[in-house]
């Protein structure tokens, strides 16, 4: 075997140690003692933020998950590699000296998973942000890749029949156009373009005279963290946020290429002339949305708010889920778009903190809740990762926005025509029954105790509340119920499987009061 690859197989077992050391650590976070978790957390983050490559990525997605600020302070700012250990790849990726195009580059104070971000100024006199790829990260995510690639079906992975080679495939497929910065200025020159209607938007400009596969040189925006903006005023935060939400709708539905990194990393704010701004950075992870799947999810949402005849099983076999898997969940689609397009479907501001998504999902498909993911194209985790990083800077903002209305503003009208007459290709009868539809869904739940003819409580709420009906019910109905042998919790996962179509869904009489459940 040759020196090249004896060092080849020796960094393979080193990063392989290091990924097992990642594994132990977090089993560790896993499963600490309450007092011992804060440690076991930080000392996870610090050992991912150190690997670089597909480790760190990992980590600036859990730190996307959630305000855990352990996994953001080490996670957004780990250790930059010295300007004399990098020049050497800039100069080779440019086939030339730094000199010759830069009158000055600064040390790095921006580090990332794939390579560090210097500030710089050309010949012209303008500063740049010269994004140099780490000279090893290459054969380190190779190496990442191949053992990913070994990893055996677990979990609700195999019970649920999720294609992992499919988000094998996809974390491969991401990662190498990571990798070739001309993919990334392209990608972000054409997102530059197609984002130029949204006010308060900044995307830096590409020097693509001077980007290669190992360099990028774009713009220098100078910025605040988001973090920053916490603490600025209530109008400013709304705008901000407001910004926020624009950029990620219009992306998604009109120009169909999302930004799809959104850790906190990525993206800085200011103060404008007139209006604060977002600047949004590093365009290498980005996610292209077909028109028919866009199509097909704006109508979802167009029929959540007008409840019309809409199947939403041909919508979102439209939109890249798999019919026969959605098949044993078919009547619960329309309840369940309802929870997924509350925010769009409600007047006013939209409370994101009181969506509490993942709890009334599973409140409405119980395990079948891995079943309807397992349906969904792998191209669905960047979506997902998009909206929940969106979720994460409205709370770091600490505003509520009106998701509808804000919605209506930045879809142009011939889109909202084109979604409305769209036609789903249709899904032949023979292979799979057919969903309800909105137009069939009870539009409220009620509860009403009366004695006599007096009324002692009367609660209306959305229908698809039903799913979580134990916890609804007020403590002291809800004894007297239980008093009466009902349970509350199989005759919500029944409603839910019929579709949560109108019907009494319980009425007894105890104490000489009358205790009425029942959907309109």
């Amino acid at each position: 075997m040759s020196g090249t690859g004896v060092m080849n197989k020796f960094r393979a077992v080193q990063r392989a140690s290091t990924l097992g050391k990642i594994a132990v650590s977090a089993r560790r976070a896993a499963t600490a003692p309450k007092a011992q978790q804060e440690d076991a957390r930080r000392a996870l983050a610090l050992l991912l933020a150190d690997a670089r490559g597909v480790p760190l990525k990992i980590g600036q997605f859990l730190a996307n998950r959630s305000e855990d600020t352990i996994f953001q302070e080490q996670i957004f700012s780990p250790q930059a590699r010295s300007l004399d250990e990098i020049l050497p790849s800039l100069e080779e990726a440019l086939g030339t000296s730094m000199d010759s195009h830069f009158g000055s580059l600064e040390a790095s104070e921006h580090a990332a998973s794939l390579g560090q971000v210097h500030r710089a100024r050309l010949h012209s006199g303008e500063d740049v942000a010269v994004k140099i790829q780490y000279p090893d990260i290459r054969s380190q995510v190779n190496t990442e890749l191949q053992l990913a690639g070994l990893m055996p079906a677990a979990g609700p992975v195999r019970k649920w029949g999720f294609d992992l080679n499919a988000y094998k495939n996809m974390l491969r497929e991401d990662l190498d156009r990571e990798l070739d910065y001309t993919i990334e200025a392209k990608n972000q020159i054409v997102y530059r373009s197609t984002m130029a209607p949204i006010t308060g938007l900044v995307v830096p400009k590409v020097f693509d005279a001077y980007t290669t596969k190992e360099t990028l040189v774009q713009e220098w925006c100078s910025g605040l963290p988001l973090t920053a903006a916490a603490s600025w005023p209530t109008e400013d935060r709304r705008a901000l946020g407001e910004v926020l939400l624009k950029t990620l709708l219009y992306s998604f539905f009109v120009g169909g290429l999302v930004h799809a990194d959104p850790h906190l990393g990525n993206l800085s704010v200011r103060k404008g002339n007139n209006y604060p701004e977002l600047v949004l950075m590093d365009y290498g992870c980005m996610c292209t949305i077909p028109k028919r799947i866009r199509l097909a999810l704006l109508k979802l949402i167009i029929a959540a708010q007008e409840r019309d005849t809409t199947d939403p099983l041909e919508c979102f076999v439209e939109a890249g889920f798999d019919a026969h898997k959605l098949a044993p969940i078919a009547n619960v689609l329309p309840a369940l778009s309802s929870v997924l397009f509350e925010p769009f479907t409600q007047n006013g501001v939209f409370s994101h903190r009181q969506w509490e998504l993942g709890k009334r999902i599973e409140a409405l498909l119980g395990d079948f809740k891995w079943w309807f993911r397992s349906a969904g194209p792998a191209e669905l985790f960047f979506m997902m990762r998009a909206f929940s990083g969106l979720i994460l800077h409205l709370n770091t903002l600490k505003i509520a926005l009106p998701w509808r209305a804000v919605l209506e503003q930045c879809i142009p009208e011939n889109v909202w025509n084109e979604a409305r007459n769209f036609q789903p290709t249709p899904v032949p009868q023979n292979q799979v029954e057919r969903a309800t539809r909105f137009n069939t869904m009870a539009e409220a739940l009620r509860i009403e105790v009366r004695q006599g003819n007096e009324t002692l409580v009367k609660v209306a709420m959305p229908a698809n509340q039903v799913a979580q009906l134990d916890a609804l019910v007020p403590e002291d109905i809800h004894e007297k119920i239980i008093a009466e042998g009902i349970d509350l919790h199989a005759i919500a996962r029944d409603v839910c499987a019929r579709g949560i179509v109108a019907e009494e869904l319980f009425n007894t009489e105890k104490d000489g009061k009358q205790y009425r459940v029942w959907l309109d």
